[in-house]
């Protein structure tokens, strides 16, 4: 398989490429949960576990959706499949995230999320 880094840029990930990787199914949801994860300190398993319990686990994985839908691209149906909800749910996660987003702290977090997951599930694609 070809690689997913731009000819023009040998440290940005070409989205258009990863775009075609994920529509033939090979994006790694695991990866994603294990960058965001260890971005909060939370054990990856919380993530997609059934459960509703504390906050700071259930904003884990609101942001693990989020990402999932808005640098991989997923659908929010998608997005909620590989979650175990629903796709209201998915939105509901993304907009509350994209609301957190203008705390200035935050959203640099998040960017480095997002750029993180790009580069880790880049790299899961290209096994």
């Amino acid at each position: 398989m070809e690689a997913l880094v731009s000819r023009h840029d040998p440290g940005r990930v070409d989205a258009t490429k990863t775009a075609a990787s994920r529509v033939r199914g090979q994006i790694d949801i695991g990866a994603l949960v294990s960058v965001v994860a260890s971005g909060f300190s939370i054990d990856p398993s919380f993530i997609v576990a059934p459960s509703r319990d504390k906050a700071r686990v259930a904003l884990t994985r609101q942001v693990s959706m989020y990402v999932a839908h808005v640098a991989l691209g997923l659908s929010l149906t998608e997005v909620g499949r590989k979650f175990g909800r629903d796709r209201t749910t998915a939105a509901h996660a993304c907009r509350l995230v994209e609301d957190l987003r203008d705390d200035a702290d935050f959203d640099f977090a998040l960017e480095h999320l997002e750029w993180a997951t790009l580069k880790l599930t880049a790299l899961t694609v290209n096994k």
